[in-house]
């Protein structure tokens, strides 16, 4: 199924980028994800570890960097994962697009020029197995857009507080971070699936 999310930041798109570029930030913005390891240079591994009252679940998988442009401001990423239980798993492709964005741009102002916002627009092809499955479109469209609601406010939080740090910390190592960018965009296609089946679950059907 395809799923479109989009979400506002009153930052520059280029601190934006940069933030999704970087995993450890990314996943400081998106509760319950930990970033376990690197599987090679373009494929990364972690985990997400959700619970819901008495209920809890944990998916395990990996995102490979397919393809990234910071010129353009877009991110491609493939993600797989699986519940450790073996009851269901999920793959997910992500496109990512970062750009200017006009109806933000009266929010802030970068060194007194210019003011400058950011639209983060994601496209998501999503396929589930198992439990998750079950589901509709319009239910998963629901989470998707409460979960890109936490994670968006998160960022906007986090790029605040590095407004007061060193512009030279903050870009140094950037280049090397980039391919790192696909841990966020996977976690946040994960997170959605995932989250369906926690807080939504199907009437009258036990899991």
């Amino acid at each position: 199924m395809r799923l479109r999310n989009e979400f506002r930041v009153a930052h520059p798109p280029a601190e934006v980028f940069a933030l999704l570029a970087d995993a450890e930030r990314v996943a400081e913005c998106l509760p319950d994800a930990v970033l376990t390891g690197r599987v090679d240079a373009r494929t990364v591994a972690g985990e997400l570890r959700l619970r819901l009252g008495r209920r809890a679940v944990e998916y395990t998988g990996t995102a490979r960097f397919l393809a990234v442009s910071p010129e353009a401001g877009t991110v491609l990423v493939k993600a797989s994962g699986a519940e450790r239980t073996g009851q269901g798993d999920a793959a997910a492709r992500v496109a990512a697009t970062v750009s200017a964005d006009v109806v933000s741009t009266a929010a802030v102002s970068t060194d007194g020029g210019v003011p400058s916002g950011t639209l983060v627009s994601l496209d998501t092809d999503l396929v589930v197995r198992g439990a998750v499955a079950r589901f509709g479109k319009g239910v998963i469209g629901a989470v998707s857009e409460r979960v890109v609601k936490e994670f968006a406010g998160n960022v906007t939080r986090a790029l605040a507080v590095a407004d007061h740090g060193s512009p030279a910390k903050r870009d140094s190592g950037r280049r090397g971070r980039r391919v790192l960018a696909v841990v966020g965009l996977a976690a946040l296609a994960a997170a959605v699936a995932v989250r369906l089946r926690l807080r939504h679950p199907p009437p009258n059907r036990n899991l």
